[in-house]
Parts: structure tokens; C-alpha cells; sequence
């Protein structure tokens, strides 16, 4: 799995639409910043909170930093169940950040990120048997699913974050 879930190299940030983000799974800061932050938006729990949590840090003022020595041991998702689970809460925590801080300056997605997402799931669906999967089924299902949550929390949030 870990060959195809994309992780960018350790000193640099998760890239977004509006501003970087370090991956909760490896995340610490000053107790006087969580405090001044207000700590995680527990409603968030499922992928966005270490988004919204960094770009609250950002929009605060400070910045994000690396500390090379630090190490985390991160268990991936061993089974498509789970990863679609987690994929589907990507897609949902998504749209949450983005409806949270489009007021402050976070754009939508491009369309044309939601043209290339839905391609990958239509054209590489490992379940017709005409298609011709040219990507790991993880991977499509990482795909499919955050698109399947992004498209439920535009639905019940009335925004088009898809």
C-alpha cells in the first residue's frame, strides 16, 4: 500500500487548494498555541482536523515547521474496506474545511480537479470488466471514495465542493 498512497518526502507539507497542511498523524505544537487555537474541531474527526488545525496555525500568524529527528510509525489501511472508510472521511472533512474557511480566502476545488477524479473512477473501475485498470485497486478506491464524500457533504452542506 505504501507504494501507492501519495505521501509527500518528510520536511515538506501536504499541498491544498488554499494553504499547506502538516499530516495529523505526525503533528505537535506549543500547548499555548493549541490553547490560543482552540484545540481540534472534534466535528472534524475522520481527515480534516489536521487540515483545519494548520491553516488555523497559518491564518494565526505563525508558520508550520519540520523537525528531521522526530519519527512516527504510521500504520496504513490494511483492507479496501478501510481505506474506502477513511477515503469517504477525506472526501467529507474536505468539504467541511473548505465551507469552515472559505470565508477566510479558502477557495473551491478546481472543476478540473473534479473532471480528473471522476475520470480515474469511471475509466479505472476495477469492476467492469472491459475497463482496463491501469492503477492499484487501492488507489481507486482511495480516489472513488474521497469523491463519493465529497459529493454526500456538498449535498447536506448546499456548496459545491466536488
Amino acid at each position: 500500500m505504501a507504494a501507492w498512497r501519495p505521501t509527500p518526502a518528510p520536511e515538506q507539507r501536504f499541498t491544498t487548494q488554499y494553504l499547506p497542511f502538516a499530516h495529523g498523524n505526525n503533528i505537535g505544537m506549543w500547548r499555548n498555541t493549541f490553547d490560543k487555537l482552540g484545540g481540534y474541531d472534534e466535528t472534524m474527526l475522520g481527515g480534516g482536523d489536521d487540515v483545519d488545525i494548520s491553516w488555523r496555525v497559518q491564518q494565526a500568524g505563525l508558520t508550520l515547521g519540520h523537525a528531521p529527528e522526530a519519527m512516527v510509525a504510521y500504520r496504513l489501511r490494511t483492507t479496501l474496506r478501510a481505506t474506502w472508510r477513511q477515503a469517504v472521511g477525506y472526501g467529507r472533512t474536505s468539504t467541511e474545511v473548505y465551507v469552515k474557511h472559505r470565508a477566510l480566502g479558502c477557495r473551491r476545488l478546481p472543476l478540473s480537479m473534479t473532471w480528473l477524479s471522476l475520470m480515474i473512477v469511471l475509466r479505472h473501475n476495477p469492476v467492469i470488466p472491459l475497463t482496463r485498470t491501469r492503477i492499484p485497486t487501492g488507489l481507486w478506491v482511495l480516489h472513488a471514495g474521497v469523491l463519493a464524500g465529497r459529493i454526500r457533504a456538498s449535498v447536506r452542506h448546499r456548496t459545491f465542493y466536488v
